[in-house]
């Protein structure tokens, strides 16, 4: 009976902890009747979705039933709206949901065409996007794609570089958290001189990560993403897709660090016995000099590998930075800063704040002391005091000769008597 009874409590185990590791990804479409129309024009996407292990929900923006969380808890882990024309949700979903979504680091995808509603609209100004409407939906044969390696992944790869763009242009806010990825590379829609200074234009494809790294996509054009133009692109609309799947359902691109560890160089190994000199602090002298690692792994192709490049830098912060410096990388990841305490004691911290576009924000901060030098740990005789040293020596000199003349003026005095 005990045996049945384990076997059953691991059997209830694994299948929660299954369901907990299902990653659930929305798609919501404009209305419950494109939903078999839309599993045939855009099966290839749905695939690319469930090849990264996504499980999906289709739904409609008019089903009644639809809603985001439950009992405080989100029910999906990413969004999809390709729904652009749609004025109202009729389940319990607004704007201010999605946008809670997104804070609470979760990722969302919106797609638009020429004329979007509302829904479209005003989510894509809240993340900094904007919708250039016209009368008709237009084609953008001239396109560039951005250089963002950790986004779009190697272009050298992609089968073609012509890709098949029908929709809208997007204008964009000047921001350092949004990127552009497709651009109209033959403008035709402008705006006006007071938008122009705040925004970019003739952007087709736009991306955000947000200070808490959840990742936003918007789209200027649903048809993007169907079979058809998978194939008038000869693959690269599918490439690109593919790539830009992975980065907004967080399959690529993910920064982690551990192994932070910090020392003091230059160590006599054997310990000191002479009581005076021993020190429980645990903190750091002034002009130590200290040794700081950190290792940091990308998480690309489903697995973690060591990060390398050549621009993480390491702050030794007290309100302001007393050293920066850019850091030597190794083989397996491990990044290895050297350096001297300043010669100012108070509460520092040793931070590493990476930011790189396409790439999740890293963030480590550790927090030591830095005392000054003990009475017993000067050294005997300072250089800069050689000057006060002198003039205590001139001084005894100086009395010792004063002292010798006044004596013997005196004897002379008596003598001549």
């Amino acid at each position: 009976m005990a045996t049945i009874f384990r076997l059953l409590l691991l059997i209830a185990t694994l299948v929660q902890l299954t369901a907990a590791n299902d990653k659930q990804t929305l798609i919501v479409l404009d209305k419950s009747s494109n939903i078999s129309s839309f599993k045939q024009s855009h099966s290839n996407f749905v695939k690319l979705i469930q090849d990264l292990g996504h499980n999906v929900d289709i739904r409609s923006a008019d089903d009644s039933t639809l809603k985001l969380s439950k009992y405080g808890e989100f029910l999906y882990d990413n969004i999809i709206l390709l729904c652009p024309q749609v004025q109202v949700f009729r389940g319990s979903v607004s704007v201010k949901d999605l946008l809670e979504f997104i804070d609470a680091g979760r990722n969302v995808f919106l797609a638009g065409n020429h004329a979007p509603g509302s829904i479209a609209t005003e989510l894509a100004s809240e993340v900094g996007f904007g919708f250039k409407t016209t009368n008709v939906k237009r084609d953008y044969p001239n396109t560039k794609l951005t250089d963002i390696f950790h986004i779009i992944g190697d272009k050298s790869k992609y089968p073609s570089t012509n890709f098949a763009y029908s929709g809208a242009q997007l204008k964009m806010l000047k921001n350092e958290l949004i990127f552009k990825i497709l651009e109209n590379n033959a403008p035709v829609d402008t705006l006006g001189p007071s938008s122009s200074s705040k925004f970019l234009t003739n952007v087709l494809i736009g991306a955000l990560q947000a200070r808490n790294n959840a990742r936003v996509l918007v789209s200027g054009s649903v048809d993007f993403f169907t079979d058809q133009a998978f194939e008038t692109s000869k693959s690269a609309n599918k490439h690109l897709t593919q790539e830009l799947l992975k980065w907004l359902l967080k399959e690529k691109s993910i920064l982690r660090f551990s192994q932070v560890e910090h020392k003091k160089l230059n160590v006599d190994p054997t310990p000191s016995t002479d009581i005076a000199r021993q020190s429980h602090f645990k903190g750091y002298t002034i002009m130590d000099d200290i040794e700081y690692k950190i290792k940091i792994e990308l998480f690309q192709d489903g697995a973690w590998v060591p990060y390398k490049s050549n621009d993480v830098q390491f702050e030794f912060v007290r309100l302001d930075a007393f050293v920066r410096k850019t850091m030597d990388v190794q083989e397996d990841g491990t990044y290895v800063a050297r350096f001297k305490v300043p010669d100012v004691y108070g509460v520092y911290k040793m931070e590493v704040d990476y930011k790189k576009d396409g790439l999740t924000y890293l963030f480590s901060s550790t927090q030591v002391s830095v005392r000054p030098l003990r009475h017993n740990e000067y050294e005997r005789f300072i250089y800069s005091a050689y000057p006060y040293y002198l003039s205590a020596f001139l001084m005894m000199g100086y009395l010792y000769m004063f002292s010798f003349v006044y004596l013997y003026q005196q004897k002379e005095k008596r003598n001549n008597k």
